[in-house]
This record gives structure tokens, sequence and C-alpha cells, in this order.
């Protein structure tokens, strides 16, 4: 039996993915509204910026952000096509730059740079971040969300979800932790500044018929809302902005 280690890794299964789906746009995720709100914080209103979405799916957090900021301009890239179809068929997303390319093959560089929900499935994080603080230009915002482990512990996982007729039987690469102690190393010496913010949650019901890897919410003692799934891992997330 081969190792599953080995075997593993980012299968996006559009057939059980929402990023192929057009009802999501005008329901931004709680995640793209807080990026939004860091951007606002951290932008200047009277400039027109570049901006890059690396792993953009079908366009959800652009969708949203076009709404708040105009002038700038936006590309995405993610190496689903089905998702990039999804996004080019829709009207609200005309003149985004929206491309077919993996984080490796970019070669522009931007004044703002995202990369939201992918951290996690990408296991060792030198290389990706490597490549991501080569795409912003001096000066610009690099903005990255990811289950940044607060204790010096770095967590990898890989697993099967046998749910649902497409996944059966693969096993698969996500919900790695990386501590922010290693985090800090990679940047140490390649930014201005850097801070971790913990990303707020609403509460999310188990959804009947849903593959069993989609999250759910509970609340733990203190009322606080914990992300979780049918790995039974606690998927708290925080979001990462460098001032490159």
């Amino acid at each position: 039996m081969p190792d599953p280690f080995e075997a593993a890794e980012y299968l996006p299964l559009p057939a059980l993915s929402p990023y192929v789906r057009t009802d999501r746009y005008e329901r931004p995720k709680e995640v793209f509204k807080s990026v939004a709100d860091k951007l606002r914080r951290e932008t200047d209103p009277a400039r027109a910026y570049r901006y890059a979405d690396v792993g953009c799916a079908n366009g959800e957090l652009i969708h949203h952000l076009r709404g708040q900021f105009p002038d700038w301009s936006f590309d995405g890239f993610d190496l689903t096509p089905e998702f990039i179809e999804t996004a080019r068929a829709y009207p609200p997303l005309v003149g985004v730059g929206l491309h077919v390319k993996d984080l490796y093959t970019i070669e522009e560089r931007f004044e703002i740079v995202t990369m939201i929900t992918v951290l996690t499935a990408l296991g060792e994080p030198e290389e990706p971040f490597d490549k991501l603080l080569s795409l912003v230009e001096p000066g610009g915002l690099l903005l990255v969300d990811g289950c940044f482990n607060e204790y010096d512990v770095e967590f990898r996982a890989v697993f099967m979800d046998n749910s649902k007729p497409e996944s059966r039987g693969k096993w698969r690469r996500d919900y790695s932790q990386h501590s922010r102690r290693t985090i800090a190393r990679l940047l140490e010496g390649r930014c201005r500044s850097f801070d971790f913010e913990p990303l707020p949650m609403i509460d999310l019901p188990r959804r009947p018929g849903a593959p069993h890897t989609d999250v759910w919410t509970f609340r733990d003692e203190h009322g606080r809302v914990i992300t979780t799934n049918g790995t039974h891992l606690m998927l708290e997330k925080s979001l990462l902005t460098v001032r490159v």
C-alpha cells in the first residue's frame, strides 16, 4: 500500500466545490470582509493600486473588493480551469484579468497580493512565501490567511473523505498548521513589519448531505466560535499582513 503522505496531493474536485456556482458572490465570506477591512486600514484612499489574488477560485474575493475599491486594477490566478471559467462567465467580473496559473508560474509584480484559503493545503511554507514575496513591489502588502499556530508546533495533515463518490479513496493535503514562530523566521529581514490578526467567524451549521470535510462551527465554554469539520481538528485561522 502506498504511503498516504507521499500519495496525497491538493485536489480541488470541482464536482464537489462551491466555486463553480454563481449564487455566492453577493454573500461574501467573513474572511473576505476582514481582508477588505484590513486593506482599508493599510492603504491610501487616494491611490489606485494594482492587486492580485493568488488562488482566486471563482473570484469571489475580487468581486467583493471591487465594490470597496473601484479604482484599483485586479488580477486573479488559479490552477483550476473550472473555477476561472466560472469567474469569466460572471458579468460583474468583466475587466478583471483572470488567469489559469500556478503560483510558481506568475511573473508579474503587484502592489498588493493576497492568498486566501490556500496556505493550509501547501504543506511546507518556505517555497510559497519565497514566491509570494517576490510578487510584491517594494512598499507593498502581502495578506495570507492560515492556521497560524500560536504554539511552537508544526502540523501537516493528509485526509481521505469517503463521504462522497468523487472523493472516496483519494488521499488529499489540507488543514496544515504553521507556527507563528516558523513564519516569523521566514520573514525576518525580508519585510518592514508583519502581524497576525485573529479572523472572526459566524455560526455555521453542519449542512446535511455536504462532504464531511465541509466546515461547521460550535461554541466553547466561553462562547467563542470554533470552526471544525469531519477531521475533528479545530481550524482557527488568522490573517497575516506583511508590509514588504
